[in-house]
């Protein structure tokens, strides 16, 4: 048994010397990150200005998005072979029809505006919910096999870590899509003030404009490839409308609502998505 013992030591010792080298792990410390500092960030927000941990969560974020769209699209592969990814169609539009790739690039809106417009409200959340998940998985699959406790310890965290996976895996993603739809109705709210009052602060509102447009763009996006989003968005509209049907609500305003705001938005998604629905008709 003792001999036995050593051997198992060794091996855990060697496997974690290699996990620390791996990106995978810095991923999950990313991850971590993300976490940690938007529970901060939200606690701080409310009595400084300090964007300190906005920033560091930011930067986790486009560290994490990075670690992985690197896996996914150009792991083995060499310069020109990833220069094709993006001269050949079908392949470009299949990178940007990728979810971490959405999400990245809204993060790297965020990180390169923060200095003319700030913290973006509630720009985080996803993210962090996104993060505890991604989290825990990590701890549940490749640390939690490395501690030094018992088999039947270790069989019993495994199960609650999956039974509560299971439970409020769903439920956490339509927090996480309930917040990026609570991003869009704000930044739909404040883009006629922005664009109005555009030259009283040129830099800030045209900044704030191209903001709100990528956060726009990031919807459509979601909307087209996330189930959560959708049922997220079908929901809000049926509680909207059911509203607006009331008979002290004027016919005008769901007139307004139906053919006019949604009129739009369908337009505009139609805009947004045609490239990517239609590439291979036009390749062939």
């Amino acid at each position: 048994m003792p001999p036995q013992t050593k051997v198992q030591r060794r091996t855990n010792l060697s496997r974690s010397i290699s996990l620390l080298q791996s990106q995978h792990f810095w991923w999950f410390v990313g991850q971590c990150s993300i976490v940690v500092c938007t529970s901060i960030h939200t606690v701080v927000s409310i009595f400084s200005s300090s964007r300190t941990f906005y920033d560091i969560c930011l930067f986790s974020v486009l560290i994490t998005y990075a670690i992985v769209i690197g896996q996914v699209h150009f792991k083995g592969k060499r310069i020109s072979q990833i220069l094709a990814i993006f001269k050949d169609r079908n392949s470009r539009i299949k990178f940007f029809k990728d979810d971490n790739v959405h999400y990245f690039l809204l993060a790297t809106v965020f990180y390169f505006t923060r200095g003319i417009i700030g913290p973006i409200s509630g720009g985080l959340y996803p993210y962090a919910v996104y993060g505890i998940f991604h989290a825990i998985g990590y701890f549940q699959n490749e640390l939690l096999p490395l501690m030094s406790i018992s088999f039947d310890r270790k069989q019993q965290i495994d199960a609650t870590l999956t039974q509560a996976g299971a439970l409020y895996n769903d439920r956490a993603m339509l927090v996480a899509c309930t917040s990026e739809l609570r991003l869009l109705v704000l930044e739909l709210i404040s883009l006629p003030f922005s664009v109005l009052y555009i030259f009283g602060n040129p830099m800030f509102r045209t900044t704030k404009v191209f903001v709100s447009f990528a956060i726009i763009f990031f919807s459509v996006m979601r909307y087209n490839s996330s189930k959560h989003m959708k049922m997220t968005i079908e929901s809000t509209d049926a509680t909207i409308l059911q509203y607006l049907r009331h008979p002290m609500v004027p016919q005008v305003v769901l007139r307004v609502y139906e053919y006019g705001f949604k009129y739009m938005a369908k337009q505009f998604a139609m805009i947004v998505l045609s490239p990517l629905t239609n590439a291979k008709a036009k390749v062939n």
